[in-house]
């Protein structure tokens, strides 16, 4: 087992390092929950690993994917978890779900940071974020355990099954509810960027 713990203001990369590690290297199937992430260099690696036909499940936090910024009115996406969620589809090696929700005053938060796959499992306190991975004080745990690796394999399958679709059997996104007016037909990722095509409003992107 491995433990790597990150400090603000020093410089580490050994955390980024070994997410990446898996990413590119693993040859069967990876299954990742994680609340969130923004990292380029991550969003890379998982793009690249879907061109060369290697299977990954990612789970993310529903009310993650778009966040609360500054008020309700205001949300804030990703742009480097746009760039992944728009480049899978329905059919890709890269499958997305998403688990927990947003909606008019029920909430629930996945909040799991792990990645696993049949050799190792990643697991700690770290977002997919430059800031966790630079600025936060952060714990990251690499271990190749089979018992360890199989609990988390069987907590992933459990929650996945739990999860929706990202995506429609016709291969579009799946609507995502505007903060504003409270509607979800009129979000629109694809056509004319994140913006709700209903009332207007428009989705910050970081």
């Amino acid at each position: 087992m491995k433990t790597i713990f990150l400090r603000p203001g020093k410089a580490n990369t050994e955390a980024l390092n070994e997410i990446l590690s898996v990413i590119k290297t693993e040859t069967e199937f990876i299954s990742v929950a994680v609340a969130y992430f923004t990292h380029p260099d991550i969003a890379t690696a998982l793009i690249e690993r879907t061109k060369e036909n290697r299977r990954t499940r990612l789970l993310l936090n529903t009310s993650d994917i778009i966040r609360p910024a500054g008020s309700d009115s205001e949300v804030i996406i990703s742009k480097e978890l746009l760039k992944v969620i728009n480049f899978a589809d329905y059919q890709s090696n890269l499958e997305i779900k998403s688990l927990g929700l947003r909606a008019k005053g029920k909430y629930q938060n996945m909040h799991h940071k792990f990645m696993v796959s049949r050799n190792k499992v990643i697991f700690g306190s770290v977002n997919w974020t430059s800031a966790a991975l630079n600025s936060n004080y952060e714990c990251l745990v690499a271990s190749t355990d089979k018992k360890i690796i199989a609990e988390f394999l069987d907590e992933f399958n459990e929650i996945w099954r739990d999860a929706q679709e990202l995506y429609t059997d016709k291969g579009q996104l799946r609507r995502i509810m505007c903060p504003k007016c409270e509607e979800s037909d009129g979000v629109d990722f694809e056509s004319f960027g994140p913006v709700c095509t209903y009332c207007g409003h428009k989705f910050k992107m970081i």
